[in-house]
């Protein structure tokens, strides 16, 4: 089968390893559509390896730790966002 670009990319920061970049796409971690890819998908695809091969850490655990760490990015964000707000005089209407 031949790949595109974008999984060849992705295949090279998980270390070539075809069934994590498989998983990462049944997970619903990464898009199988790739005018979809962002870079934090790559970014998470070398998370993916690091926890696989360095930690040693099994697919369930990566699964884990991929959606908690998304899950904490978004966070910060949106406390960035807030902050910024605060800071420039606005803040967003209450939602009670």
């Amino acid at each position: 089968m031949t790949r595109s670009r974008h999984d060849r990319v992705l295949l090279e920061l998980l270390g070539g390893r075809a069934e994590l970049l498989d998983r990462l796409r049944e997970a619903g971690l990464c898009p199988d559509d790739q005018e979809e890819l962002a870079p934090a998908h790559a970014e998470t695809a070398r998370v993916v390896r690091v926890l696989s091969e360095e930690l040693e850490v099994n697919w369930e655990g990566i699964e884990i730790i991929v959606r908690l760490r998304g899950e904490l990015v978004a966070t910060r964000r949106q406390i960035g966002e807030l902050l910024a707000l605060l800071r420039a005089g606005r803040v967003p209407p209450s939602e009670n």
